[in-house]
């Protein structure tokens, strides 16, 4: 089974240590698979503003749309009609835990093909 998430704690983007160490801290295990889509929503944001330097409505929505960053996520753009170009994360259930196996370079496992039989689980 294939998991898409959209990231894993094992990614080599900048500020993901400090990110997982903290939530490793708050909650005593490694950061959740949305917990960096949701951190690099925050990032996308305030870079925005930053360029933007206003909360006017139309200004800050053009902020968004020129967004060409790197997140914890890895790097971001988006394409004119909005829909964002960001790197895919897919994670599998490997002996009983997730692995990232994409990423290639980010890998904790390599993917696991083909399925071994159930009595072998």
């Amino acid at each position: 089974m294939l998991l898409s998430p959209g990231w894993h704690f094992a990614a080599k983007y900048p500020r993901v240590t400090e990110l997982n160490e903290a939530h490793q801290k708050l909650f005593n295990r490694p950061s959740d698979p949305l917990v960096g889509p949701a951190y690099a929503c925050l990032q996308i944001l305030a870079d925005a503003l930053t360029r933007a330097k206003t909360l006017d409505r139309e200004k800050l929505r053009d902020a968004v749309a020129a967004t060409n960053m790197t997140t914890v996520g890895g790097p971001v753009r988006f394409r004119p009609d909005g829909t964002g170009e960001v790197k895919v994360f897919f994670q599998q259930w490997l002996k009983g835990k997730q692995e990232l196996v994409w990423p290639k370079e980010f890998a904790t496992a390599p993917f696991g093909y083909p399925a071994p039989p159930f009595s072998q689980r």
